[in-house]
């Protein structure tokens, strides 16, 4: 899968506020870092995502949208309280059993 801006915004549809074109491609270039540099670049061939890769870099990509700060809160009055978490931290269990197939380790 090659994800686009376009898909990102497809699929954060539901959230709070919409990014834009820009801001999600943003997005997507920063979680196509992370995940090349956990993969010691081996995450594209031919300038495609491999298997599962793309799929990786839209989750993250997902996640730095949900909260671009990096930085949690969380705001009470009474019963009532918001919370919002870091956004990215690192990658998931499942995120990194995709990404391990690539990743190139010291023998």
């Amino acid at each position: 899968m090659q994800p686009t801006a376009e898909d990102l915004q497809q699929l954060v549809l539901d959230g709070a506020s919409q990014p834009n074109t820009e801001q999600a491609q943003q997005a997507l270039d920063m979680a196509g870092a992370y995940v090349q540099a956990y993969v010691r670049g081996r995450g594209q061939r031919n300038g495609e995502w491999r298997d599962g890769v793309g799929e990786v870099v839209m989750s993250v990509a997902a996640r730095i949208l949900a909260n671009p700060s990096f930085i949690g809160w969380r705001n009470q009055a009474g019963n009532f309280s918001m919370h919002r978490s870091e956004g990215f931290t690192g990658f998931t269990l499942a995120e990194q059993f995709v990404l391990n197939r690539y990743r190139k380790t010291a023998m």
